[in-house]
């Protein structure tokens, strides 16, 4: 049983819809939604303690605004994935397309807009649920101790909508969880390798920045950003528009003259490599910079310039102050 069963819960998130809607038998499968969208954020306990207080009328007032939340992504989610339905069905003789009666037939450009609005609808819905955990943590042990939890917090960027802050994105929370290993990857040997764990951790896991700790950590969200994207469009079949980056579906075979514009496609794309490399690798090397000139204000925290000596930028050297090497060699001249 999903945590929306009823014509009225479903109304209550997609009122617009589904308000003329009577007929249960339209409910789109919601079951499906929740253990392929919101199974793999929230985690199995959690979702089964909701469950169970939901099958019991016990949800609390924290429970209860949880699952409005869940209720959103997963029932747009669960219509997105079912439109077609709405156009064809299945019947003795094979597939048919729905009769509408006396109403005006559905145009293709119709169904896309649907598409694009419920697909708008569900990333937010997820940015929602998202922002929620992480805000009340604290009532959410079970997802706090999940594995699900753990793969996310250690993330210095946690969801899309923060993705879509340093590097602008289409369909933002999709891209993020498609790209959520990529992004441990980038961290762990761009960032974690260049400034150190421990400084990497105080500076993701501090609840009050200061105004400099803040613009360091900006610094060092733009090279994760870049750089992911650098390694995604590496990774995946991907679109850069001006609508944002996306990471599209599975790549067609190119026949005839396709083959010529997926060439320059691919000049294209190894040039915007080049230049996401370029300038996630800047990023990173003002961060550097900041951070160490941060450590040398008297204001600096105590547990910041721990974690900075216990880290990989105790041997940094100021570009400034940085040499070739060459000034102390002994150039000997030929008689």
């Amino acid at each position: 049983m999903p945590l929306l069963t009823t014509l009225n819960e479903l109304k209550e998130v997609l009122p617009k819809l589904y308000s003329t809607v009577s007929n249960t038998a339209t409910l789109p499968n919601i079951d499906r939604s929740e253990n392929k969208y919101i199974l793999p954020i929230i985690g199995n306990t959690l979702y089964q303690a909701l469950l169970t207080a939901y099958a019991a009328n016990t949800l609390s007032a924290t429970q209860l605004s949880l699952v409005k939340k869940i209720r959103l992504a997963a029932a747009a989610y669960a219509t997105l994935d079912e439109v077609g339905l709405f156009v064809l069905t299945l019947q003795d003789g094979g597939a048919r397309k729905i009769q509408q009666g006396g109403t005006e037939p559905v145009r293709a450009w119709e169904i896309q807009e649907l598409k694009n609005t419920l697909a708008n609808m569900a990333t937010d819905g997820m940015e929602q649920l998202l922002s929620y955990l992480f805000t009340n943590k604290a009532d959410f042990a079970d997802w706090t101790a999940s594995d699900n939890y753990k793969k996310l917090s250690k993330l210095l960027i946690k969801t899309g909508a923060e993705l879509n802050d340093e590097y602008t994105m289409f369909q933002p929370q999709r891209c993020f969880f498609i790209m959520r290993n990529i992004m441990n990857d980038v961290q762990l040997l761009y960032l974690e390798n260049t400034i150190g764990k421990s400084l990497l951790d105080y500076l993701r896991d501090k609840e009050a920045p200061t105004d400099k700790e803040k613009y360091c950590i900006q610094l060092l969200k733009k090279a994760l950003a870049y750089y992911s994207v650098m390694k995604a469009a590496k990774n995946f079949s991907v679109n850069f528009s001006d609508n944002g980056f996306t990471i599209l579906g599975e790549k067609t075979i190119a026949t005839g003259d396709m083959r010529t514009q997926q060439q320059e496609d691919m000049k294209m794309l190894e040039l915007k490599i080049e230049q996401l490399e370029g300038e996630g690798k800047s990023f990173l090397e003002l961060a550097q910079y900041e951070l160490v000139k941060l450590y040398s204000d008297n204001d600096a925290a105590v547990e910041y310039k721990t974690a900075f000596d216990a880290g990989r930028l105790a041997d940094y050297i100021s570009p400034d102050d940085r040499t070739s090497g060459n000034e102390n060699r002994k150039i000997y001249v030929m008689p």
